[in-house]
This record gives structure tokens, sequence and C-alpha cells, in this order.
């Protein structure tokens, strides 16, 4: 299926961005190469509890990559530390936090957005500076959750350095805000299309909404599981 492309956009100004740094996520350069269980418990001869894998648990010999926060499954390649980006919100439309909850899609935490400052619309990405190569892959899964209706108008899309951003409505995708988990597949190919250079990848995540009209601070959106294969 076809992709509906919402958005492509030459110019993007950003007057005002915070950056947000994640401390606990998977290295760059750490074992990550199977699906080994990875605890933090000792040894005390005691039950340890078992960390979810997602829908789609990493095995030896899989081709995925980690973008060094959000996911904190295996990987076959990663982002040296040196290329880490920032996540940046922009124009302070929303808080970024991490949570360790009862069911997050994969390992021991998820990324919870927070609704923040009404401009009609509310915004923020994975910065990388100087530029990467994403040229390789040719999906970015990512799974949401939310049951605020305030957050069902969002798409999701990358960003190059020539200042083309293509962004997918995540409706296109299947998603929904009833309250559950959505394992959302996005084919880099479609954005590609609408020509992205993906060999100049500056933001490998974009997530940009318009809320309605009668939206509050503090609606809350979940994510997990991101990475490229």
């Amino acid at each position: 299926m076809k992709l509906v492309v919402v958005a492509i956009l030459t110019t993007l100004t950003i007057s005002c961005r915070e950056a947000y740094k994640s401390p606990v996520y998977p290295q760059a350069g750490a074992n990550q190469n199977s699906d080994e269980e990875v605890t933090d418990t000792p040894d005390t001869g005691t039950d340890i509890p078992v960390l979810p894998k997602g829908p789609d648990p990493f095995e030896a010999g899989d081709h995925r990559f980690s973008l060094g926060m959000f996911y904190e499954g295996g990987f076959s390649q990663s982002l040296p530390a040196s290329e880490a980006g920032n996540f940046l919100i922009f124009e302070g439309t929303f808080t970024l936090s991490e949570a360790s909850a009862e069911d997050p899609v994969e390992g021991r935490r998820l990324a919870r957005i927070t609704y923040a400052k009404q401009l009609g619309w509310w915004g923020g990405g994975l910065l990388h500076d100087p530029a990467i190569d994403l040229s390789a892959w040719s999906k970015l899964h990512i799974s949401l959750r939310t049951e605020n209706p305030d957050f069902a108008d969002l798409s999701i899309g990358m960003k190059d350095s020539k200042d083309t951003e293509v962004l997918v409505a995540v409706s296109e995708l299947g998603f929904q805000a009833d309250g559950t988990w959505h394992h959302l597949s996005i084919p880099l190919g479609d954005l590609t299309e609408q020509g992205l250079d993906l060999s100049q990848t500056v933001f490998s995540l974009l997530l940009i909404g318009r809320p309605t009209e009668d939206a509050v601070s503090g609606a809350t959106l979940e994510f997990d599981n991101v990475y490229l294969d």
C-alpha cells in the first residue's frame, strides 16, 4: 500500500529549540547483537522478570539499526557515540520524559510526550549534526499509544540537509487514539520518492502534530521501539 505523504517542506524555521539528551539507552558499541535477556537485577536466587522484546524481537543475523534513543533491544548496527543525536522540542510545545512502565513495548522504559503549549501545533525530532547516512535502510519502525484524540492528527517523517522534510500521517498506518499500542512501519522508499535524501539525514525522526482547537495541556502520547531495518 502506498502511503499518503501529507507534507513536503523545503523550509522549516524553528525559532526556539530545547534539546533533550537521553542518558539511559544502550550505548553504541554495546553487545546488543544477540537475543539474550539483559537485566540489572543481581542474581539473588529469585526469579528474574523477563523483559518484553517487542512485536518483532531481534535475532542473530537480523539487519537492524539503532538510532541510540527510544530502543533497548538488540541491533546489528548503531550510531557511533560521537554521532548520537539530540532530541529537540520545537517552541516548547511539549515536554518529554522517560518512564518505567508495566507495559513498555520492549525493554524497561518508554518515552512520554506531554502536550504543553497551545500554538495550534506541536513537534520535535531527533537531530544529527553532522548529517548521517541512512540510505542502506528500508523501513522506520515506531510504536505509539494514546487515548487522547488531541494526538490523533500526528505525522512522522524525516528531514535531510537540503531542508527537504517529508511526513506521513500515522492515520494512514492504522494508528488510532484508542489507548492501545500500535506498531507502525514506514517504508523509507516512500519518503525518498518525494525527494528526501537519506544519505544526508539531519532529522532521523520527526514527530509533528496538530491538536484539536480545545486541546488542553497535560495530554500524553507514549512511544517506544524506534529502529530501522
